[in-house]
């Protein structure tokens, strides 16, 4: 579990860069990260994002019985809810809803991109205007990355998209990169937000 206890540090290297209070820990999977963000102070609230129902609902009765400042949802990022009812005034979408601070995108990139064809400047919108970010990029020789391009019929078509300039070059356009560091066959990046003051 060295992985996780980098990954941890590197979280916790960002507060210490700046006081956070709202996150949205962007497919959460289990919800260990979105647990430790919640520990780094009493103030801080976290919102936990997965499309896995069954994670989900582990998550929440451990965020209760722990009472834990975490907010679990079922969510779909590459389907989101958008506004909706009378004149699309009713309910507000999710982006408007929410108002974040830090986002913590681990493990996601390579699946929206890959699995979901979801192409860098809208992957990287997803944070544009919602605080600092923090994320992985998987390298192309990652063995998830790999798994997921096997699936493919033209793997070398996505390879030609999925590498770390095009990533980079994309990341910059709304985000000052403050930290990188590179775990085996993935990168670390602790990004501001260039367009939130």
């Amino acid at each position: 579990m060295l992985f996780r206890s980098i990954k941890k540090q590197f979280i916790k290297s960002a507060f210490t860069q700046k006081k956070y209070e709202m996150i949205i820990d962007w497919g959460c999977n289990d919800g260990l990260f979105s647990e430790f963000i919640v520990s780094q102070s009493s103030a801080v609230k976290c919102v936990a994002l997965d499309f896995d129902p069954q994670v989900i609902d582990k998550l929440y009765l451990r965020s209760k019985e722990k009472r834990l400042q975490i907010l679990p949802l079922v969510f779909d990022i590459s389907n989101p809810p958008v506004d909706y009812g009378l004149e699309n005034l009713e309910r507000q979408s999710f982006s408007k809803f929410i108002n974040v601070d830090l986002n913590l995108a681990y493990a996601l990139v390579h699946h929206l991109f890959i699995s979901e064809n979801i192409p860098w400047n809208k992957i990287i919108g997803l944070f544009e205007n919602k605080g600092d970010l923090i994320i992985e990029f998987p390298l192309p020789d990652d063995i998830k990355v790999e798994e997921l391009l096997n699936l493919k019929k033209n793997p070398k078509e996505y390879l030609e998209q999925y590498n770390i300039k095009n990533f980079e070059d994309e990341l910059k356009k709304n985000f000052e990169i403050i930290n990188k560091s590179k775990l085996n066959s993935r990168i670390l990046y602790y990004c501001k937000n260039l367009n939130v003051k």
